[in-house]
């Protein structure tokens, strides 16, 4: 409102150009930036490293006034470039097949986006239950995505699974976090037949 006529509604908009104006988005920037190196684990970062990432990822933009090319800051391409491709399924179609699951395992990988869900199949070898324990790093929770599914949810944040499985079935288990962040999936099947002891 202020770049208008002062009426106490937010509908006046003014272009302004220059350094003063692209100094706080490139700073802005250099903050996210720095933040996605550190989480993927680079260290000795400079502001060189920085503006080298940044000139490294941006847009090329042709200025017909001056006859030359320009470098647009591309946030989105700088970040991208940094944080590795999802490794599993992002939708119950695509889920990452575990298998036929016998005993445990232990999954590793990292939600790249706030929007990233990971999905895994699997077959259950036994009738019984299976766990699923997500550990997240920095400080995030996690949410299981297991409509239709007969389980519950246990402990801080909902980080254990425990789903009820008939032996020849497969089911579909998916995993959102409430923030970008490493994560380690333990899978523990535990079957409901009793010990047999042959005399």
């Amino acid at each position: 409102d202020y770049a208008g006529n002062h009426n106490r509604v937010t509908d006046d908009f003014a272009s302004k150009s220059g350094t003063s104006m692209a100094a706080p988005y490139v700073a802005g920037a250099s903050v996210l930036l720095r933040e996605a190196m550190q989480f993927v684990g680079m260290t000795n970062i400079t502001q060189a490293t920085i503006y080298n990432h940044m000139r490294a990822t941006a847009d090329t933009i042709w200025d017909a006034a001056t006859a030359t090319n320009y470098k647009r800051l591309n946030l989105g391409n700088a970040i991208d470039a940094l944080i590795p491709d999802d490794e599993y399924g992002s939708s119950i179609v695509d889920a990452f097949n575990l298998g036929t699951l016998n005993g445990s395992q232990q999954r590793t990988g990292m939600f790249n986006t706030l929007s990233d869900k990971d999905y895994f199949r699997f077959t259950a070898s036994a009738s019984g239950t299976v766990s699923f324990t997500a550990t997240l790093s920095h400080g995030q929770s996690c949410s299981w995505l297991a409509s239709g599914l007969s389980g519950w949810a246990s402990g801080p944040g909902n980080q254990t699974y425990n789903l009820n499985v008939v032996a020849g079935q497969t089911y579909t288990l998916g995993l959102e976090a409430s923030g970008l962040s490493y994560f380690t999936l333990d899978i523990v099947a535990d079957s409901n037949t009793p010990a047999f002891t042959d005399w």
